[in-house]
């Protein structure tokens, strides 16, 4: 394990904390709670972690050929969310227009949640597609 490896571990470790910190207080919704958890996962954590163990077998459609330079800019990217999530949980007054917004507050029916999760998965597939006919499935292709 080389030592930005090791870095990038106690990155994601951190995030995770300092999201569980802001995640269970009182003052912050289960929505906005579950949206900081989503977005760890689905944007951080997995493409990162998949990206690191398939290297040697996805390295000819990446446009970084050195693991060493992408783990660098894993580690620039969780630690600017880790930042984002310290600074919101660090300061919350000055966060009030989420925590306490019309937003903070709307509650919707489990059919409207399953019905926009759905819906935002079809456009994430549409979106791919289009940009896979538009750009290649690989940076050699276009």
């Amino acid at each position: 394990m080389t030592p930005l490896l090791f870095v990038l571990i106690l990155v994601f470790i951190a995030t995770g904390a300092a999201i569980f910190w802001v995640a269970t207080r009182r003052d912050v919704t289960p929505f906005l709670a579950v949206t900081m958890v989503l977005y760890f996962v689905n944007w951080l954590l997995a493409p990162i972690v998949m990206t690191i163990l398939a290297w040697d077998r996805i390295i000819n459609r990446l446009v970084l050929a050195d693991l060493d330079v992408y783990t660098w800019y894993s580690i620039v990217e969780v630690g600017a969310y880790l930042i984002t999530v310290v600074a919101f949980g660090l300061t919350r007054h000055r966060f009030r227009f989420i925590t306490a917004g019309r937003a903070a507050n709307w509650q919707m029916s489990p059919r409207l949640e399953i019905f926009l999760g759905v819906v935002s998965m079809v456009g994430s597939l549409l979106c791919r597609t289009w940009i896979m006919r538009a750009v290649g499935s690989t940076y050699n292709e276009g």
